[in-house]
Protein backbone atom coordinates (compact mmCIF):
# COMPACT_ATOMS: atom_id res chain seq x y z
CA UNK A 1 0.00 0.00 0.00
CA UNK A 2 1.38 3.60 -1.27
CA UNK A 3 0.81 6.36 1.16
CA UNK A 4 1.69 9.70 2.15
CA UNK A 5 -0.12 9.72 5.48
CA UNK A 6 1.42 8.54 8.78
CA UNK A 7 0.00 4.87 9.92
CA UNK A 8 -0.79 3.93 13.67
CA UNK A 9 -1.53 0.78 14.71
CA UNK A 10 -3.68 1.86 17.74
CA UNK A 11 -4.48 -1.31 20.65
CA UNK A 12 -7.00 0.04 23.34
CA UNK A 13 -8.52 -2.40 25.36
CA UNK A 14 -11.84 -3.50 25.84
CA UNK A 15 -12.83 -1.59 28.83
CA UNK A 16 -12.62 1.77 27.11
CA UNK A 17 -16.37 1.05 26.76
CA UNK A 18 -16.84 1.00 30.70
CA UNK A 19 -18.07 4.10 32.25
CA UNK A 20 -14.55 3.66 35.26
CA UNK A 21 -17.84 4.36 38.21
CA UNK A 22 -20.54 2.81 37.28
CA UNK A 23 -18.90 -0.24 35.34
CA UNK A 24 -21.43 -0.55 32.97
CA UNK A 25 -20.98 -0.32 28.80
CA UNK A 26 -20.64 3.58 27.95
CA UNK A 27 -19.45 4.99 25.00
CA UNK A 28 -17.72 8.42 25.85
CA UNK A 29 -14.56 7.13 25.49
CA UNK A 30 -14.76 5.50 22.12
CA UNK A 31 -16.88 8.85 21.15
CA UNK A 32 -14.06 11.18 22.20
CA UNK A 33 -11.37 8.46 20.29
CA UNK A 34 -13.53 9.05 17.44
CA UNK A 35 -13.55 13.10 17.92
CA UNK A 36 -9.49 12.90 17.93
CA UNK A 37 -9.55 10.70 14.83
CA UNK A 38 -11.65 12.45 12.91
CA UNK A 39 -8.90 15.30 13.17
CA UNK A 40 -6.40 13.30 12.04
CA UNK A 41 -7.55 11.11 8.81
CA UNK A 42 -6.16 13.69 6.61
CA UNK A 43 -2.82 12.79 7.39
CA UNK A 44 -2.77 9.62 9.24
CA UNK A 45 -4.21 5.83 8.91
CA UNK A 46 -5.19 4.33 11.72
CA UNK A 47 -5.78 0.36 12.18
CA UNK A 48 -7.18 -0.31 15.67
CA UNK A 49 -7.16 -3.79 17.74
CA UNK A 50 -9.58 -3.87 20.53
CA UNK A 51 -9.96 -6.50 23.10
CA UNK A 52 -12.87 -8.22 24.21
CA UNK A 53 -11.92 -8.10 28.04
CA UNK A 54 -14.92 -6.18 29.00
CA UNK A 55 -17.47 -8.47 28.07
CA UNK A 56 -15.18 -11.44 28.92
CA UNK A 57 -11.74 -13.02 30.19
CA UNK A 58 -11.02 -16.62 29.47
CA UNK A 59 -8.11 -16.63 31.63
CA UNK A 60 -10.40 -15.03 34.52
CA UNK A 61 -14.30 -15.73 33.80
CA UNK A 62 -13.32 -19.39 31.98
CA UNK A 63 -11.16 -20.28 34.98
CA UNK A 64 -14.54 -19.57 37.70
CA UNK A 65 -16.97 -21.46 34.81
CA UNK A 66 -14.23 -24.67 34.87
CA UNK A 67 -14.58 -24.40 31.02
CA UNK A 68 -11.39 -25.31 28.95
CA UNK A 69 -8.78 -22.52 27.97
CA UNK A 70 -9.47 -23.03 24.07
CA UNK A 71 -13.11 -22.64 25.01
CA UNK A 72 -12.83 -19.21 27.23
CA UNK A 73 -10.04 -17.48 24.55
CA UNK A 74 -13.19 -18.44 22.00
CA UNK A 75 -15.94 -16.62 24.23
CA UNK A 76 -13.53 -13.91 24.21
CA UNK A 77 -13.15 -13.22 20.69
CA UNK A 78 -16.71 -12.74 20.73
CA UNK A 79 -16.57 -10.19 22.86
CA UNK A 80 -13.91 -8.68 20.95
CA UNK A 81 -16.59 -8.82 17.69
CA UNK A 82 -18.75 -7.11 20.08
CA UNK A 83 -16.73 -4.34 20.78
CA UNK A 84 -15.30 -4.17 16.73
CA UNK A 85 -19.10 -3.43 16.17
CA UNK A 86 -19.81 -0.96 18.33
CA UNK A 87 -16.19 0.80 17.21
CA UNK A 88 -17.29 0.71 13.68
CA UNK A 89 -20.87 2.13 14.02
CA UNK A 90 -19.55 4.78 16.58
CA UNK A 91 -16.76 5.80 13.96
CA UNK A 92 -19.21 5.88 10.95
CA UNK A 93 -21.57 8.01 12.94
CA UNK A 94 -18.43 10.34 12.90
CA UNK A 95 -17.92 9.73 8.65
CA UNK A 96 -14.75 7.56 9.66
CA UNK A 97 -14.46 4.88 7.18
CA UNK A 98 -13.75 2.00 8.34
CA UNK A 99 -14.01 -2.30 8.01
CA UNK A 100 -14.09 -4.70 10.72
CA UNK A 101 -11.54 -7.66 10.55
CA UNK A 102 -12.49 -10.83 12.43
CA UNK A 103 -10.06 -13.46 13.17
CA UNK A 104 -13.23 -15.53 13.79
CA UNK A 105 -15.36 -16.44 10.27
CA UNK A 106 -18.70 -14.06 11.04
CA UNK A 107 -19.65 -13.08 7.61
CA UNK A 108 -22.44 -10.64 9.09
CA UNK A 109 -19.65 -9.23 11.47
CA UNK A 110 -16.71 -8.64 9.76
CA UNK A 111 -14.45 -9.33 7.14
CA UNK A 112 -12.27 -12.85 7.70
CA UNK A 113 -8.62 -11.26 8.14
CA UNK A 114 -5.61 -11.93 5.94
CA UNK A 115 -2.74 -9.60 4.57
CA UNK A 116 -4.58 -9.51 1.49
CA UNK A 117 -7.81 -8.04 2.91
CA UNK A 118 -6.22 -5.18 5.34
CA UNK A 119 -3.78 -4.19 2.55
CA UNK A 120 -6.90 -3.55 0.05
CA UNK A 121 -8.61 -2.01 2.79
Amino acid sequence: MKTDKRIILLKITGEILLDPDKKELSSTYVRTIATQLKKLQQTHLFGIVIGGGNFFRGAKEGKQLGISPSVGHQIGMLGTMMNGLILKDIFEQHDIPCSLFCAVPAAEVGIPISQQAIEWH
